[in-house]
């Protein structure tokens, strides 16, 4: 599974949670809007679908009785066990995992999904969505908005520690691919080489797609704060309801 992600965070877990250290995630907030917009409260339960490390999670807990994490790297799960020790978490397959049970919102951000390039794999991965969310529960994805990424000027350098990263951004069909080299300040030292393949998307598509799986599309935005769209942020949030 995402043979083609390849990042210097996710071959060390523990350094996501340090890039990030100080650093408000603004997934928990998101999730808090939607709750409040759409169910008038924190839900009962909550399936958060690439939860990597776990941070996420352990922030959503603190207002959700019930929560669950699934990712599909070992040493992220491995890493989210030993930091977060009460919570839940499951290393799976998104196209063909199964709990046996079904939750109140299922939370799939951070283009979990633009990681799956396969037309079957996406839909087989929604198929998996739609089983684990409640009748008249809610289900928010997160997709990278394709005409925005081919219109932006994308982000040619990083830092981190004392690290130094140089971007190069390319499209494949409908793929954005971005590679990074990551080099010590100095130039010392091997170079650390990231990799990452998104697949790309179009609200009308997005729409066709869950449509398909007979979730109800309720609003589409283009940031994390729900305020209106104008089609031009990095990422696409629906907002959806499973009816039947």
């Amino acid at each position: 599974m995402f043979p083609t992600v390849r990042t210097l965070v996710r071959t060390t877990p523990s350094l996501h949670d340090e890039m990030w250290a100080g650093l408000r995630s603004d997934v928990p907030q998101t999730i808090g809007r939607i709750s409040t917009k759409y169910l008038g409260s924190w839900p009962q339960s909550i399936l958060h679908v690439g939860s990597g490390t776990g941070r996420d999670l352990s922030v959503l807990a603190r207002h959700v009785d019930e929560c669950a994490g699934v990712d599909v790297r070992h040493s992220m799960i491995q890493y989210a066990k030993e930091c977060h020790p009460g919570l839940t978490f499951h290393q799976v397959d998104l196209c063909t995992f199964d709990l046996w049970r079904q939750f109140h919102v299922v939370s799939c951000m951070d283009m979990t999904l633009s990681a799956l390039h396969h037309d079957e794999d996406f839909d087989r991965a929604l198929g998996r969505l739609y089983a684990h969310t409640h009748v008249n529960g809610y289900m928010v994805l997160e997709l990278v908005n394709r005409p925005a990424a081919l219109a932006h000027d994308l982000p040619r350098t990083f830092t981190f520690r004392q690290l130094a990263g140089a971007a190069q951004h390319r499209y494949l069909g409908q793929k954005l691919v971005r590679e990074i080299v990551w080099r010590t300040a100095t130039g010392d030292g091997d170079e650390v080489h990231d990799h990452v393949e998104f697949r790309t998307t179009t609200a009308e598509e997005g729409l066709a797609a869950l449509e398909r799986h007979r979730f109800s599309v309720l609003d589409v935005f283009d940031n994390r704060n729900l305020e209106g769209t104008s089609g031009q942020g990095w990422s696409l949030v629906f907002v959806t309801q499973k009816t039947a």
